[in-house]
Formats: C-alpha cells, structure tokens, sequence
C-alpha cells in the first residue's frame, strides 16, 4: 500500500515519511515509532538495490552504444595531456 505513493521520474524516489505518517493513522501499529523507523530503513535499502539495478541494465544497453562511461572519459584526457 506504501509503495503506491513512492514518486517516480529519475530513479525510484523514497516514500513520503507523510504517507508512513497517514498509513499509521489508519492502521494501529504496537510502536509506531519502531515501524516508521523500520519504513524508512528498508525503504533505503530498497532504493539502493533498485539504483543499482538500473545503473547495471543502463551500462549493458551502453555496452554496444560506444558510449564511454564519464570517469574512463577523465582519465583518457588527462593520459593525452
């Protein structure tokens, strides 16, 4: 259910601590304290795994493009000079 709030465009972006806020007010948790700490940590994780993710699948699409990713770039300029 939280995770429909998550914004997307550039990446996956976090869930609003104010929908884990809304979500608790809806649904009782026994700490609600511990549970939007809980959100918030996985979410984190999440997030992270998914970057990963999609950084692997953007340099096997570039594999073939030719394209050369930006820190080999800086280093071929700065071996011609």
């Amino acid at each position: 259910m939280l995770h429909r709030s998550r914004q997307s465009g550039f990446g996956v972006g976090a869930i609003a601590p104010s929908d884990i806020l809304a979500y608790l007010s809806i649904y009782e948790q026994n700490d609600a304290e511990l549970f939007f700490e809980v959100i918030i940590r996985v979410d984190g994780l999440y997030i992270e795994r998914q970057n990963k993710k999609e950084a692997k699948e953007s340099d096997s699409t570039n594999e073939g493009s030719g394209a050369v990713p930006y820190a080999q770039r800086s280093n071929a300029n700065d071996k011609r000079r």
